[in-house]
């Protein structure tokens, strides 16, 4: 240890440290806190612990003189050490301070050294200590002589009287030796007498009683020539370069490797300046250097010199304060030269590897020698322990490697070579916490000494994810198992009954209950499981009511609830749940209801207990009870006619079913009851739809009013309405449509509300009298309507009252039957081509919702569409090549031939317009009329589409059917040319669920025997 660097400590009575300075822990291998917990014994082999007592109470009387004692480190090194014993007395304390000098590179002391004397007031050192505030509040006699003055003189002083020269502010300077223990420096001395001398201080920080004290050791600077001699020969043997300059920057000293480098004579150099041979450093930037160096710092920096021939040599400058011949000068060694310059590049350039390697590592890298000591670590090696890099420097592997013992770990550092070996371990922290790390460890021999590299990844993480990612993949195995089940759940009964079996199964408890709000806004308990009846109602009580569970969101955390909690207001006989978990069930933002959990014993808590998992089955079980409720609204709508609220045709025809088979089967009866409002078209047309909606909204109610809870109501078409009546015969029917009658009698409709009185006509038909399917009880309901309506309206008729109108409307029909008999005769193909023409109107119109009346036209048009060919001559029908334009001209003509012979038929209208415009086409290039787009009347487009699809796909004398593929194929190529798209796109649905299937059927053209497509499509 160099002159200045003393090992300071202060022990007391009981031999335990009081005081240790950075520059003795260092030395010793211990922290701080460490040393004061030692006694002196433990450190210095040549005390005794029964001798400490005695030789602290003499301690004043011994002193030191010289000699060496032996002290032992924190690893076992052993190494010896001058002491002195300084006594003082600061601020009227006496405190004694023991100063060690370590002589390890001294000879070492042969005997067992002993105290001889104490250095105190009567010291030949110099000895001053100085307080915080610069004030000196102590000195020894040695600096009272050389300064001239008495030592009650100087104790009025502050350093700056007999130092002047000291770094100013003493505050900062101060602060900056107690930072760094202990320094160095030359400065100038003040005698009393006024004269300076030149002096070199060693300064050392020290504690006592909680406060902070400089001690100062000038020596005073001894020259001689001979000195000068024997120190110029050392200087010139030296490889470096050395130059001492003046304050003015002059050289006033070089060696002989200066001059070499330089290409200068000495005596050259000599007569000149620094700045002269710089090329980096200005004058006035060599000045500032040197008063830095005064200042007591000590320089690293690197320039380059011009030599004699005018080449640059670069060079690394090391330069500080020094005495020479009595003058404070600079000096400064010259480091590298070029060779040297690019030999410290290389160094640095090898050093930035090694160190972005080792820092730059995201790994640990500790490097211990074979007895498992820290000689280098990286940062994050440090950081990963929590300890710093200094901290770490005085550990040994057992300090922080738990996984084995010490010997076992020196053990394994033993047997490692280069080869390398990986192992898990688990490390201690310096915070006692404990982590999980993978080694990767090899023991190159470098230098001729085994060095164990130890590469460390800290994994804690890692294996507490790969731990979770395992549990999680469980958890999301469960919840997988219950999403597939879930979703097999259509109905909010199914949903609730085997969401709650699984969230027991899968979370573990025993029971569980599910309260839930209903559309209707309703709390109610709507599921259960794994309980009894008692235990039902006990957590039943737990649960909160709807306006609690609207506020339950999925932002409140679930709540557990203890025994404790549970058992409050039940009775001795009720069973106890150790715990019972309350999680909201949440679907798509709004609050269902909320499931209860509960477990009779206490357990600890695993994956299947986990408050998260609970509350993701209750999430699902939640979006599948909202989608279920969506689903029931969805059908609900999907069965009601919007305006009304009522059951849609669709529903009716299924009821209708369902009553005809539990009939069939009872052999019970049932009366159907099909109306139709009077007049309502012109109403619409005069007052406008809103208005008519209101009125069929009344009607609707009306009609609820005056029927029975079995029955059932539903609107059939624009302005009808069907009642289907259980059990109800002829007469029973007859006397619910007259309760109907009078009912809807009050009602009016109007701008003056009620201005116009609400009549309907009725057609009723009862099973098993009128028909046994519903298409016969339909047609037969809808026949006695249409009596209804011939009869002017506003009246009743059953198939009893039905015979006398019948004859009046046979006529009308057998005629109609007759022309399609003589088509059927002239050309068997047209005949089974409109029965298929007429299943596939009706389906079109039904999807379209037309009435019943456009449906029943466009069937009659159907089947007459082609009469006019009774006019074209036989071998134009049945030539098996395509037709001359001559022969296709007078084809053309059946559509004007048709007209003509059925417009004598009455009521036809509506049926003339379908078959006179069912060959225009889309783009206008048809024919007779040439009509474009929507100019062309509905009928007719729908006509056309049926018409074209039922030609390809039946044999004709001059080409073969089309398969239905074809012909679909053939209907989309010309949707929008020749057909209207709407229609098309209509028909493609229609055969996409195979609803209609055209066949040839024979016709009736009777009352009964034309029914909607959706009646002819029942059984």
């Amino acid at each position: 240890m160099c002159n200045g660097h003393y090992l300071i400590e202060r022990i007391g009575p009981d031999g335990r440290y009081l005081y240790v300075n950075d520059a003795w822990c260092v030395r010793h291998g211990y922290s701080r806190e460490e040393a004061l917990a030692l006694r002196i014994w433990d450190v210095d082999k040549s005390t005794a612990e029964d001798e400490w007592h005695a030789k602290w109470t003499r301690r004043k009387e011994l002193g030191l003189a010289g000699e060496s004692v032996w002290h032992r480190t924190k690893d076992g090194e052993v190494f010896p050490a001058q002491v002195e014993v300084l006594h003082m007395n600061v601020e009227g304390q006496d405190c004694d301070f023991f100063l060690l000098r370590d002589i390890t590179e001294h000879e070492a002391p042969r005997s067992r050294p002993r105290f001889t004397r104490h250095v105190g007031n009567d010291t030949q050192d110099a000895v001053l200590c100085i307080d915080r505030n610069s004030r000196v509040v102590f000195v020894s006699d040695a600096v009272s002589s050389q300064l001239g003055y008495s030592r009650e003189e100087l104790l009025t002083f502050d350093i700056y009287d007999i130092c002047p020269e000291t770094p100013r502010p003493w505050e900062i300077h101060w602060r900056r030796l107690a930072g760094i223990g202990s320094l160095t420096y030359a400065t100038f001395g003040r005698r009393k007498d006024g004269t300076e001398f030149p002096v070199e201080v060693s300064v050392n920080y020290i504690e006592h009683n909680h406060e902070g004290y400089i001690l100062v050791f000038p020596h005073t600077v001894m020259e001689s020539e001979q000195a000068e001699r024997e120190h110029r020969q050392l200087v010139n043997e030296l490889r470096d370069g050395v130059f001492v300059i003046d304050s003015t920057g002059r050289f006033i000293m070089v060696n002989e490797c200066v001059v070499q480098a330089l290409g200068y004579p000495e005596h050259e150099l000599l007569s000149m300046k620094v700045h002269d041979i710089d090329i980096h450093l200005s004058a006035e930037e060599i000045r500032e250097l040197i008063l830095r160096n005064q200042r007591g710092e000590t320089l690293l920096f690197e320039t380059a010199h011009k030599t004699r021939d005018g080449s640059v040599l670069p060079v690394e400058i090391k330069s500080s304060t020094i005495f020479y011949r009595g003058e404070p000068a600079t000096l400064a060694v010259a480091r590298g030269l070029r060779e040297r310059k690019q030999a410290e590049q290389d160094l640095r350039d090898e050093i930035l590897r090694r160190r972005i390697l080792i820092n730059g590592s995201s790994d640990g890298i500790v490097v211990l020698d074979p007895q498992g000591r820290v000689r280098e670590v990286n940062r994050q090696f440090a950081h990963m322990l929590g300890y710093s890099t200094e901290e770490v420097m005085g550990l040994r592997i057992w300090d922080w490697d738990v996984t084995y013992g010490k010997e076992e770990l020196l053990t394994l550092l033993d047997a490692l070579d280069d080869k390398g070996d990986r192992c898990k371990s688990l490390f201690r922290t310096k915070d006692g916490s404990t982590i999980e790390v993978e080694t990767s460890a090899n023991a190159p021999v470098i230098g001729g000494e085994k060095h164990v590299f130890l590469i460390c990844r800290d994994v804690t993480q890692r294996n507490r994810m790969e731990r979770a990612i395992i549990e999680e993949k469980e958890r999301l195995s469960l919840l997988n198992t219950v999403a597939v089940t879930m979703s097999h759940c259509l109905t909010a009964s199914d949903v609730l009954r085997t969401g709650i079996r699984l969230a027991c199964k899968t979370t573990g408890h025993d029971g569980a209950i599910i309260r839930a709000i209903s559309p209707e806004g309703r709390s109610r308990t709507m599921a259960s499981a794994g309980l009894t009846q008692r235990e039902r109602a006990q957590l039943a009580k737990l649960m909160p009511r709807a306006e609690m569970l609207k506020r339950f969101t999925k932002g409140q955390a679930s709540i557990r609830f203890g025994e404790s909690e549970i058992a409050q207001g039940r009775s001795s006989s009720e069973p106890i749940f150790a715990n019972a978990l309350l999680v909201p069930l949440v679907g798509r933002g709004e609050t269902l209801g909320a499931l209860c959990l509960a477990t009779r014993k206490k357990r600890p808590s695993t994956v299947k207990q986990d408050v998260g998992l609970a509350e993701a089955i209750a999430a699902m079980i939640g979006a599948a009870l909202k989608n279920a409720f969506l689903y029931d609204h969805s059908r609900f709508l999907a069965q009601r006619d919007p305006v009304t609220g009522l059951l849609n045709s669709r529903e009716i025809g299924i009821c209708l079913e369902k009553e005809l088979a539990r009939n069939e089967r009872s052999g019970g009866c049932l009366s159907l009851i099909v109306m139709d409002l009077d007049n309502f078209k012109q109403f619409n047309d005069t007052y406008g739809h809103a208005y008519g909606d209101r009125v069929l909204k009344d009607v609707s109610a009306a009609l609820t009013r005056s029927i029975r809870q079995v029955d059932t109501l539903g609107r059939y078409g624009g302005d009808e309405f069907v009642v289907l009546l259980p059990d109800t015969d002829a007469s029973g029917a007859l006397a619910v449509s007259q309760r109907i009658r009078m009912n809807l009698r009050e009602l009016g409709y109007g701008p003056d509300n009620g201005a116009i009185p609400v009549f309907v006509s009725f057609g009723v038909a009862t099973y098993p009298l009128d028909g046994l399917r519903p298409s016969e009880l339909l047609a037969v309901a809808d026949a006695n309507l249409y009596r209804s309506k011939h009869r002017g309206g506003n009246c009743i008729t059953t198939s009893a009252e039905g015979h006398s109108n019948w004859e009046q409307t046979e006529g009308g029909f057998t005629v109609l039957e007759g022309l399609v008999t003589a088509v059927d005769g002239k050309d068997r193909y047209t005949r089974k081509h409109s029965d298929d023409v007429s299943e596939l109107v009706v389906a079109i119109a039904h999807e379209l919702g037309l009435s019943l009346e456009t449906q029943r036209s466009l069937r009659i048009a159907a089947l007459l569409h082609d009469v006019g060919k009774i006019a074209v001559p036989d071998h134009i029908l049945r030539k098996p090549g395509r037709l001359t334009d001559e022969e296709f001209a007078i084809v053309k003509q059946h559509v004007h031939m048709g007209e003509i012979i059925i417009k004598e038929i009455p009521d036809l209208a509506e049926v003339i317009e379908a078959i006179r415009t069912h060959h225009e086409r889309w783009d206008g290039r048809g024919y007779p009329q040439g009509l474009k787009g929507e100019n062309i009347p509905l009928t007719g487009r729908i006509l056309a589409v049926a018409d074209t699809y039922s030609a390809m796909t039946s044999d004709r004398p001059y080409r073969k059917a089309l398969t239905r593929q074809q012909a679909r194929a053939e209907l989309e190529r010309v949707s929008g040319t020749q057909l209207d798209p709407q229609i098309v796109r209509v028909l493609l649905t229609i055969l996409d669920h195979a609803s209609v299937s055209p066949t040839h059927k024979p016709t009736e053209l009777t009352p009964v025997a034309c029914p909607r497509s959706s009646r002819a499509n029942m059984p």
